[in-house]
């Protein structure tokens, strides 16, 4: 199982501080045990506001990897047509659609506004604290990852960091969406029951901490692909988890493929879903 992720920065104008730091965030927990234990290589990050033909040639490079990931800080609006768009730099849009619809499964993250302004006022909010993940047995975190995504359905997933007409605010360590989704990424792998904390879970986990201020929002192309992995448990509970589940205790790294997905995949619950809206991840226009 190959894939790719693709972390698009764009601070453009007004300048936003957090974005730098959220590349830099994501792209940890990427690599992170907790993450799936990237490779280096794996991930992209292109220069801040690029161009639409330095993305256009990362997105189609995403048709020949069986899992993408793709990441986006920055500026965002709904256009009149009622669609979500980016801004990769102060002259160029791309839609939103245009991202998610690249690879058979994907999980697709877009912190930045919704409002109906191409450039939305932000709130310049104090940083949030300091995040931290398990670097310890990167290759029995990679092999969880993988062994899982194989075995899920194909399927794209979108999430938000707000709905339709909403702003997206910006901290001075990071997006307040990007943050928290962060945040609640270290609770899972700390504290989750499952060896896999899927997009699904995130997703709830994430909402609850932000609602208050602007709600993430979530939508995809077949329920199955809710079961797409985000997080993994730190390495050092695994065992503990699999004595909870009635699991033969030996080597994580002995674990069928049967077990693990005993283990893991169950049946899916969203909260503050808007709808289910299969037209913004196949590419048909609203």
């Amino acid at each position: 199982m190959n894939r790719i992720a693709i972390l698009i920065g764009s601070p453009s104008e007004p300048y936003l501080q957090g974005v730098a730091h959220d590349l830099e965030n994501m792209k940890s927990f990427l690599m992170s045990s907790n993450g799936g234990a990237w490779d280096n290589d794996e991930i992209h990050i292109p220069r801040l506001d690029p161009s639409a033909q330095e993305i256009n040639h990362y997105l189609r490079s995403c048709e020949r990897y069986d899992f993408a990931f793709i990441y986006f800080s920055g500026h965002g609006f709904t256009n009149k047509n009622e669609n979500a768009a980016i801004a990769l730099n102060t002259k160029e849009k791309v839609l939103v659609k245009d991202l998610a619809n690249r690879c058979k499964k994907q999980i697709t993250i877009i912190d930045a506004c919704r409002g109906y302004s191409d450039y939305s006022n932000f709130t310049g909010l104090s940083g949030i604290g300091k995040i931290d993940f398990d670097y310890a047995n990167l290759g029995v975190s990679r092999t969880i990852f993988k062994d899982y995504t194989e075995h899920c359905s194909d399927g794209r997933v979108l999430l938000y960091a707000s709905q339709k007409g909403q702003n997206a605010e910006d901290t001075n360590q990071g997006g307040y969406f990007s943050t928290n989704l962060l945040i609640s990424a270290q609770e899972l792998a700390n504290t989750s029951q499952q060896i896999v904390s899927n997009i699904c879970d995130i997703f709830n986990q994430t909402y609850t901490k932000t609602q208050n201020k602007h709600q993430p929002d979530i939508e995809y192309t077949n329920k199955t692909a809710l079961n797409l992995p985000f997080v993994i448990k730190s390495s050092s509970q695994i065992a503990l988890v699999r004595n909870s589940k009635n699991v033969e205790t030996k080597n994580i790294l002995t674990l069928t493929n049967q077990e693990l997905l005993g283990i893991t995949l169950g049946t899916v619950a969203i909260i503050g879903v808007t709808a289910l809206l299969v037209d913004v991840l196949t590419g048909n226009k609203k």
